[in-house]
C-alpha cells in the first residue's frame, strides 16, 4: 500500500491489475477496503469462465475445447489453473492456518488463560529488501482439543535494528 497511496496527484486514477494469490495480497487488501467503504474505487474480477459459464475471453479461446487445450499446457497443476485463469484464491498445500479457522472477537473471555504464547520470528535489518521481524502474542484457554487461541491485538511486523 505504502507505494500507491502517495502516487498521482488528487485526479490520478489508479488501476490494479493481477491475480488473487492469498487472502492478505495486496489485491485482496484492495478488493476488502473498496468492499468495506474504507477506500472509493471498483473492484472488478474476470476469471476465464464466470459463475454461469459464460467464456470471457472469447477472442483467444471459442470453445470448450480450447479452454481443455490451455488447462493441458499447463499440465496438471490444478492450483495454477485456479488462480492464473480463474482468478481463485488456492492455498498451497503446506498451508498451516486456513481461513475458514480464523474468527473475530470483540472480547476476551473473562476466565484467565490457561497460557501465553509469544512467538518472535527475527530479522534485524533496516535494509530494504530485509525481511520483516514479526511478533505476535495469543492467550490460549482450554488444553488440547479444548484449545481456543485468541491473537491479540497490535501484533509487530516491521524491520527493526537493534537495541
Amino acid at each position: 500500500m505504502g507505494e500507491i497511496i502517495p502516487a498521482g496527484d488528487k485526479n490520478t486514477k489508479i488501476i490494479a491489475i493481477g491475480n488473487l494469490l492469498h487472502e492478505d495480497s495486496l489485491l485482496m487488501r484492495l478488493k476488502n477496503n473498496i468492499e468495506n467503504k474504507k477506500s472509493k474505487g471498483i473492484y472488478q474480477a474476470y476469471p476465464l469462465v464466470d459463475d454461469s459459464g459464460s467464456v470471457l475471453w472469447p477472442g483467444k479461446f471459442q470453445n470448450a475445447d480450447d479452454i481443455e487445450e490451455a488447462k493441458q499446457s499447463i499440465g496438471s497443476n490444478e492450483v495454477s489453473w485456479q488462480r492464473e485463469y480463474m482468478l481463485r484464491i488456492i492455498p498451497n498445500d503446506g498451508q498451516v492456518i486456513h481461513p475458514d479457522w480464523i474468527q473475530y472477537y470483540d472480547s476476551l473471555p473473562k476466565e484467565r488463560p490457561s497460557y501465553i504464547i509469544i512467538g518472535v520470528d527475527l530479522a534485524i535489518s533496516k535494509t530494504s529488501t530485509a525481511h520483516y521481524t514479526a511478533i505476535v502474542s495469543a492467550f490460549v484457554y482450554g488444553f488440547g482439543d479444548n484449545s481456543r487461541v485468541y491473537i491479540l491485538p497490535n501484533p509487530i511486523n516491521a524491520r527493526l535494528d537493534f537495541p
